[in-house]
């Protein structure tokens, strides 16, 4: 869906937009650009605690603990992950709350590509968390193509010295197991297609060259009058004017799920989204 007219909040409740990534599509351009023109005047609130990057706060929330204590193993016992998952989701209901307060009538954004490898257990966990606040959620994310996937996966391995992945191991497979683009289909079973905004991630063949200014365009934030402002007031405290809405060497822009003609979309066959690219 790109309509932002489907996406108005219902029922009085603040509007909430989660951003879920998902690998390597440019989440941290967006996080870094949310961050930088973070703003109730500007018509979004980004919410975050220490970093414009929540997932290791959405871990800690919704994770199932034997996952969370794989990746806390260095500074949590199973017996400290309930009062870490408490606490979590404490924080995270009070940063909401007080974005309610700051920004009533405007969008609040919380990004945490983690989200993006959650199980269903997990996914509901957190959709029935904000249903119990005054905000109605939506969720938005990029998905790469297969094929980029799996080359930005290998690259990160080589660049990282990590241990290779089975994935790469050709030897008795038949298929790959990707399932990089689930959470799509996991999302829409818990609040609806029409609250789920998922885009192929292609840097090439686009407009704008901007994830950021996408992102932002599918929300409804106009991303131009953003730039101005932001030029404005640059001007004004004695800088040069000199705005980049993406921090330089993260551009790129990502194609929207539905409507124009010869977009690149998800197209769902049966009860489970699968992605036919």
């Amino acid at each position: 869906m790109t309509d932002t007219e489907n996406f108005r909040p219902r029922d009085g409740r603040t509007r909430l937009v989660v951003h879920f990534g998902g690998h390597k599509t440019g989440s941290s351009a967006i996080q870094e650009t949310l961050h930088a023109a973070n703003d109730p005047k500007n018509g979004f609130l980004l919410l975050f605690a220490g970093h414009p990057n929540s997932s290791a706060m959405m871990q800690n929330a919704f994770l199932r603990p034997e996952k969370l204590l794989s990746i806390r193993a260095s500074e949590a016992t199973r017996a400290d992950l309930p009062a870490m998952r408490d606490g979590a989701r404490r924080h995270l209901r009070r940063i909401i709350l007080e974005g309610i307060e700051t920004c009533p009538r405007g969008t609040l954004i919380l990004s945490a590509e983690s989200i993006s490898s959650f199980v269903p257990e997990e996914a509901e966990a957190m959709v029935a968390f904000f249903q119990d606040l005054p905000v109605d959620p939506e969720f938005i994310g990029y998905i790469r193509e297969p094929a980029t996937y799996l080359r930005s996966s290998f690259q990160e391995i080589l660049k990282l010295r990590m241990p290779l992945n089975p994935v790469f191991d050709p030897t008795g497979c038949t298929v790959l197991p990707l399932e990089h683009h689930a959470i799509v289909g996991i999302l829409d079973r818990c609040v609806g297609p029409d609250r789920v905004q998922a885009h192929v991630y292609d840097r090439a063949g686009f407009p704008e060259g901007s994830v950021v200014r996408h992102f932002l365009s599918a929300l409804g934030i106009d991303s131009g009058a953003l730039a101005a402002r932001e030029q404005r007031g640059h001007v004004a405290a004695g800088g040069e004017a000199d705005l980049h809405l993406s921090p330089p060497g993260r551009l790129s822009l990502c194609q929207p799920r539905a409507a124009a003609a010869g977009a690149q979309v998800f197209r769902r066959s049966g009860p489970s989204a699968g992605c036919a690219l």
